[in-house]
């Protein structure tokens, strides 16, 4: 357990809890893995928090809070977790499930458009739903809301009824990968620890938001644009294929056909295919180039020898996963191509083979040795 005599517990497990739920800024990331690497407890604290707010009780609380009123959390940076109003005849029991579990409306970031609801799971594809239900999509390789078609995908296929509610958020773990298609027959190829949030009818406009990495294909209608919004900036869809992509405090778009319009602040971007931008907070827009065949083929070519940190990054970026590295193995120098949409066991292997390294993995972590 827990010790009670660990410094600022409280300042710890508001972190924790904003991790799993995934509203947390990136100051705050670096600060808990800080606070995780150092101290046996808080990683204790960490495991406790995200088995309670996995189990059927908490689910249950959160149902049976859903049935009397809104709870809102006071955003309060960067511990947020002041109780602003509740209802009587909700026990403490139940607000301390809903409070543990993130059932937040979290006003100063929630967008206009579409709420916020995500519990996410260390290593299994979620599905949730604004009115509490969260699905385990494990067995499924996709998902598609309402009617686009009762014959699309496969026995492996999720059709999800545009009745079931308002908002869905998909969270897809590291190292995984899952196909979404939204009501107007837009794909949404969700890359590793990604999440999507998307309204289950479109209205006037055609919004989703977007945080980690995903290939999207748009479905055309010209009476309604399409956005995808990212932490920090917005996408507007002109054109048919691209890929968004949030990363190491990074965010961007790559076109791969069509057109697209970047938009960050008062600052904007059209982009041609083959033109990609990235953006750091602080930072001024700057376009590149990438070849179109390799994204669509999953292929990262590393053109010149890199170091294993570089390696790393490179996994970071496109499994979404940790990695450590011992000392005997950081002296490596990689050269070929890296496989992305293929697990991240087929690299490992490659590197164990070639370079005789030995690895270990669990869900979101890579020990090379």
């Amino acid at each position: 357990m827990y010790s009670s005599d660990m410094e600022d517990k409280d300042f710890i497990l508001a972190l924790i809890i904003s991790d799993i739920s995934d509203d947390i800024t990136e100051e705050e990331r670096v600060l808990l893995k800080k606070k995780l690497a150092e101290s046996k407890d808080a990683q204790n604290l960490y495991n406790e928090t995200y088995d309670l707010l996995m189990s059927k009780e908490a689910e249950k609380g959160r149902a049976q809070l859903s049935n009397y009123a809104p709870v809102f959390i006071k955003a309060k940076h960067p511990v947020r977790r002041i109780l602003d109003r509740y209802y009587i005849g909700v026990s403490v029991a139940a607000l301390f499930i809903v409070f543990l579990s993130v059932f937040i409306i979290n006003r100063h970031r929630e967008s206009n458009h579409i709420s916020k609801v995500v519990i996410p799971s260390r290593d299994s594809i979620q599905l949730a739903l604004d009115n509490g239900t969260i699905l385990n999509m494990g067995k499924y390789d996709m998902t598609v809301v309402g009617p686009v078609n009762e014959n699309y995908g496969s026995a492996f296929t999720y059709h999800l009824e545009q009745n079931a509610g308002k908002t869905g958020v998909l969270y897809v773990p590291a190292g995984k990968f899952y196909q979404l298609i939204l009501s107007d027959g837009t794909s949404v190829m969700i890359n590793a620890a990604t999440k999507v949030t998307f309204p289950l009818t479109f209205g006037d406009t055609r919004e989703i938001s977007l945080s980690g990495n995903a290939d999207i294909e748009v479905a055309q209608n010209s009476n309604k644009p399409f956005l995808v919004h990212l932490p920090n900036s917005v996408i507007q869809v002109l054109g048919t294929r691209f890929r968004a992509s949030t990363y190491d405090g990074k965010e961007g778009v790559s076109l791969m056909s069509g057109k697209v319009e970047y938009i960050k602040g008062k600052d904007t971007m059209m982009l041609d295919p083959g033109e990609e931008v990235f953006t750091l907070p602080g930072l001024s827009m700057k376009k590149n180039s990438f070849i179109i065949d390799d994204m669509e083929n999953g292929i990262y070519r590393c053109e010149n020898v890199i170091s294993m940190e570089e390696l790393a990054g490179l996994i970071r970026k496109y499994f979404r996963m940790d990695v450590k590295i011992s000392k005997l193995r950081q002296n490596i120098q990689f050269h070929g191509i890296i496989e992305y949409n293929k697990p991240v066991t087929v690299l490992l292997e490659t590197l164990k083979r070639i370079y005789g390294v030995e690895y270990t993995t669990t869900s979101n972590t890579i020990q090379i040795n």
